[in-house]
């Protein structure tokens, strides 16, 4: 009898430990973007305010710690419409911490008809202490030539025409280039420059 107990036992012992052990759901890089953004948003930044986001710790420090492959994740979630209105802005904002040359690089996709206005506004001229944003397209002619080609289009606000225009006239390098030498002259100090500062070309 003790012999067949004993053998149940390890019976069932085999059987527990040939039992896959669960593994905690690991979320996936667009669940976890997802999840900021929607954090970001539901703490209500007033995006009229030009350094409002300064406020934000987890904000600044995402956007310090972007990647260039973070942001083709966010430019496809962008183009998939898993992320609209407010949140594709700060997500663009967040970009904003590339530098120069992989912000452009990224954001060429974006620069199309089907790219919502908001989001086009701050690709082309996000707030200045974030950076030039395509103020110096010049250095890459197939951003100048869609620039041209969505000027035009019956979708534009009248600010985001605008921003393209001094993007295509030079105004806007000339703008970006003074306010680099004095933030003061445009209504900001040193502080929230410093805190908004990019990544350097690799």
């Amino acid at each position: 009898m003790k012999k067949q107990v004993y053998s149940l036992i390890a019976g069932i012992l085999t059987l527990i430990t040939l039992q896959p052990i669960p593994l905690l759901a690991v979320p996936s890089d667009v669940e976890l973007w997802a999840t900021r953004l929607r954090k970001l948003a539901d703490w209500q930044v007033d995006l009229t305010s030009e350094i409002g986001l300064i406020q934000n710790a987890e904000f600044l420090s995402w956007r310090q710690g972007i990647t260039l492959e973070d942001a083709k994740l966010l430019i496809r979630m962008i183009q998939t419409e898993k992320i609209s209105g407010l949140q594709a802005v700060l997500a663009i904002l967040i970009c904003t911490g590339l530098n120069e040359k992989d912000f452009m690089t990224v954001m060429e996709e974006l620069i199309q008809n089907s790219t919502g206005d908001d989001v086009l506004l701050r690709i082309i001229r996000p707030y200045y202490p974030y950076g030039p944003g395509l103020a110096h397209a010049a250095k890459r002619d197939g951003l100048i030539e869609k620039l041209r080609k969505i000027r035009d289009h019956e979708i534009l606000s009248v600010q985001t025409r605008k921003a393209v225009d001094e993007v295509l006239s030079g105004v806007a390098a000339k703008n970006y280039s003074k306010f680099e030498r004095n933030p003061r002259l445009f209504g900001f100090d040193k502080e929230s420059v410093r805190l908004l500062k990019r990544k350097k070309p690799e």
